[in-house]
């Protein structure tokens, strides 16, 4: 199952979040060069990791995050502090997902989970909060497999240089017929989403 962390059960995960936030640091400053705000604990955050910010962790069978991203509602404007211009939905909620990390360390895939439950997760969390649209920024490690995981995705715009590397701007179509169809092509029920956790389990 995959972890949602949002600002009312965040104190539960006080120790995967600092760990996630660390891991941004090493994946996005140190390895991809983006122009991005380490603070004085070690990990990167912005202004975005706010009260309305939603994480989904995979963790592995030792509770170590291993995979994670982020989404929060998104009314238009810029992406990645201007790197790129997305305009507002003409109807509808939209979100931003970012800082995709799905082998931050290159470790490998914890073998409990498969990698389409994440990816699952988002847009059931997306529907059940009645989003229909995520926009986002990828870099380029990542593109190929986001652009391949069964999500109804197109590209934004040409692809982006960020930190010396590429990355890419893209839209997810998040309705319930987008969930079913990647339910149905994955091979995965859902819900994948873990509502309660503590640290006993």
């Amino acid at each position: 199952m995959i972890h949602v962390v949002t600002v009312e059960n965040r104190a539960v995960y006080a120790r995967e979040l600092a760990q996630m936030f660390t891991q941004r640091a090493a994946f996005f400053i140190e390895r991809l060069g983006w122009p991005l705000t380490c603070g004085p604990d070690g990990g990167e955050q912005d202004g975005h990791d706010d009260a309305e910010a939603i994480y989904f962790l995979v963790l592995d069978g030792a509770g170590e995050v291993c995979a994670s991203c982020r989404a929060r509602p998104f009314a238009g404007g810029d992406l990645m502090n201007g790197v790129a211009g997305v305009s507002a939905a003409a109807s509808g909620r939209s979100w931003e997902l970012s800082r995709i990390m799905l082998t931050p360390a290159d470790q490998p895939w914890p073998p409990q989970v498969r990698p389409g439950e994440l990816r699952l997760a988002v847009l059931e969390e997306a529907v059940e909060r009645g989003v229909e649209r995520v926009v986002g920024v990828v870099d380029g490690l990542h593109e190929t497999a986001l652009m391949r995981s069964g999500y109804r995705i197109r590209p934004l715009g040409p692809p982006l240089t960020l930190g010396g590397g590429r990355a890419a701007t893209f839209e997810i179509d998040a309705g319930p017929e987008a969930l079913g169809e990647l339910a149905g092509d994955g091979g995965l029920p859902g819900p994948r989403r873990a509502v309660q956790r503590d640290h006993t389990t």
